[in-house]
């Protein structure tokens, strides 16, 4: 299993990658933008089974939750 950790601020987002022994494997900071999504889409894209799990400041999460098609 792969976990996904995502904080969301106003301008951008930082996200941790880590496997089941809790190893990072991938971090980083993305701008909150379609460019973003997209980078964050191609990422994410690598990982099959994934959990996702977002951390929000207000209201910013919604665009990038919306992508994912979550209900």
């Amino acid at each position: 299993m792969i976990y996904i950790g995502i904080d969301i601020a106003k301008r951008k987002f930082d996200y941790c990658i880590i496997d089941s022994d809790l190893n990072r494997i991938r971090s980083g900071i993305i701008s909150n933008n379609s460019n973003g999504f997209n980078e964050m889409l191609n990422i994410i894209g690598n990982y099959g089974n994934a959990r996702i799990g977002m951390e929000s400041t207000n209201i910013y999460h919604l665009n990038l939750y919306k992508l994912f098609n979550w209900p």
